[in-house]
């Protein structure tokens, strides 16, 4: 039994480099200065945002604003990749229509609409507002699922024997591959026997994006929780800072920038077990109870000897430690991080846990 966070995508870290794009969309993306929660949102120009991964049964929940279309056609709302075959949901404006394609009728290059199409009221009724967007889905022969659920209503579902195909294939496909939301329709189709129609205009935006990968046990068609993503930095040194600072008075001086300033500023280590810690900014939590605590971290390993060099992610609650399994820094500047769902203790977060959180990282030299 496990429910597995695979994505907490926000803007608020100006970065592109947490979410999986495909196709000829503008990345990084454009970062509005317009949010759901938080400052920030991904604005869509072509791109899809989301993550691949393997999965059996996923969810994935976000807030989404359309504000207007820049052609009319079909035009994706949410993708999961079955084999890197598409089952999307989408929409269809010049009919006033939700549709869920699933993949190819068998053996053909027919594109296969499993269920009736659902009326468009609640999706296209305020186009300039947040809208809370859900997709549940379970692949599977006899007890799969796929529901998109909006605002809390279940306005699309298909449910049984959910496989889908691949163009002109016998072999139905199981496997999710990954979640994406938006995107132009050639963005987000694999197989390339798709032509383009619908284009997303400049107005849309994402944001509060998370993707989960659930077990069976966990597998339920309801609509997937909604979180706020509320977004801080290190903001001072905590108890024990082991790296060496370059470029800044503090480490977290060295670290708490964002967006990051790549070699100006940063810290670094060549010896294993080093820690560092950081207090990070107070966030109000009026209105809020935590859930999961995301440490994300941008770096690089320094030189090619280095490259089997990793580094845990951590937090600290009064002491307690809560280390994430060791990960690879990337040849050149990029993100790291690790899901936090419960504190060191293994209590569920509340708002103590929180106002006394540290974050930080420890070294893991080969």
């Amino acid at each position: 039994m496990s429910i597995t966070r695979k994505a907490t995508f926000g803007a608020e870290t100006n970065s592109a480099a947490r979410l999986d794009l495909f196709g000829g969309g503008v990345n990084p993306p454009t970062i509005a200065e317009i949010a759901k929660s938080g400052q920030r949102s991904y604005q869509h120009e072509g791109s899809a945002f989301g993550r691949t991964f393997t999965a059996g049964a996923v969810r994935s929940c976000c807030a989404i604003r359309h504000g207007s279309v820049q052609t009319l056609g079909r035009l994706p709302i949410v993708t999961v990749s079955v084999g890197y075959t598409p089952l999307s949901v989408l929409w269809v404006p010049e009919a006033g229509e939700l549709r869920l394609m699933a993949g190819f009728e068998e053996n053909t290059k027919a594109y296969r609409y499993p269920i009736a199409a659902a009326s468009d009221e609640f999706f296209a009724q305020a186009p300039t507002a947040w809208k809370i967007a859900g997709i549940a889905a379970k692949i599977d022969g006899s007890a799969g699922y796929v529901s998109f659920y909006l605002e809390g209503r279940k306005l699309l579902t298909w449910s049984g024997d959910t496989r889908i195909f691949a163009p002109e294939t016998t072999t139905p496909l199981s496997t999710i591959n990954g979640v994406y939301w938006f995107g132009d329709e050639g963005n987000v189709i694999f197989t390339g026997t798709y032509s383009p129609t619908g284009v997303w205009g400049a107005g849309t935006l994402v944001d509060d994006l998370t993707i989960d990968a659930l077990t069976d046990a966990d597998a339920v068609d309801a609509m997937p929780p909604y979180y706020a993503l509320l977004w801080t930095t290190a903001a001072q040194d905590g108890a024990v800072t082991q790296w060496t600072k370059v470029g800044a008075d503090t480490n977290a001086e060295a670290v708490g920038d964002s967006p990051h300033d790549g070699d100006t500023s940063y810290v670094a280590t060549a010896t294993d077990g080093k820690v560092d810690q950081y207090i990070p900014a107070a966030l109000d939590l009026a209105g809020y109870r935590p859930e999961f605590v995301t440490v994300i971290a941008v770096g690089k390993r320094a030189s090619l000897e280095a490259a089997e060099n990793q580094v845990s992610l951590g937090v600290w609650v009064d002491s307690t430690p809560g280390l994430a399994a060791p990960q690879y820094l990337p040849a050149d500047w990029g993100e790291i991080e690790a899901t936090f769902a419960a504190q060191p203790d293994a209590s569920p977060w509340d708002a103590e846990g929180i106002t006394a959180l540290r974050i930080g990282l420890q070294s893991v030299i080969e």
